[in-house]
């Protein structure tokens, strides 16, 4: 197949409930907002691509006109989500503090007197294993205990794609796709 370029991109579950009760930070929308912080994309590109790779925060891929013609927005974008680690401490702290968890002294977030355990699908084929592994190192930072998994896309698919998101088998993937056309216009 003929392709113009591929991207990786962290996944998270959105929903509300998890059946077991178990609180799913990521069912809070300004908490998956925060992630933008806490993800820095520059290192990413640096240190796990070698500088071979761009930064990406929209759905627009830059070659194309439509980033061009958007630029405005875009940068204003860019800047606004600019890695801030200590920003997203501070909204993440807020937001669970509202959702009902506890930090406790060992700095970890608890729900209901328990852990709150993360579990991340971390596709081993390619780079998004080390990248799994960064984004993993930077939600333990802010508190979470995570619970990486390790599994190819054959294992991994039915987990994120077939399960019911209620089920909470996941709450974050790493994910990734390719662009297989060019847009001219």
């Amino acid at each position: 197949t003929m392709a113009f370029g591929s991207y990786n991109e962290i996944t998270f579950n959105p929903v509300l409930k998890l059946n077991d009760g178990r609180l799913n930070p990521f069912s809070d929308p300004q908490i998956r907002e925060a992630m933008n912080w806490a993800v820095d994309r520059n290192y990413i590109v640096q240190e796990i691509f070698g500088g071979l790779a761009a930064t990406k925060l929209l759905p627009l891929v830059s070659a194309f006109p439509d980033y061009a013609r958007y630029i405005d927005v875009v940068r204003a974008l860019e800047a606004k989500y600019a890695y801030n680690l200590d920003k997203a401490k501070e909204v993440i702290s807020q937001r669970m503090t509202e959702l009902g968890a506890k930090l406790g002294a060992d700095g970890k977030w608890t729900y209901e007197g328990k852990p709150i355990t993360l579990v991340f699908v971390i596709r081993v084929e390619d780079e998004r294993q080390i990248i799994g592994d960064y984004v993993s190192n930077q939600l333990e930072a802010l508190g979470f205990v995570v619970d990486r998994q390790y599994k190819t896309r054959t294992e991994a698919s039915p987990i994120w794609i077939q399960s019911d998101p209620a089920e909470g088998l996941w709450h974050v993937y790493t994910g990734g796709g390719l662009t297989n056309f060019v847009k001219r216009g």
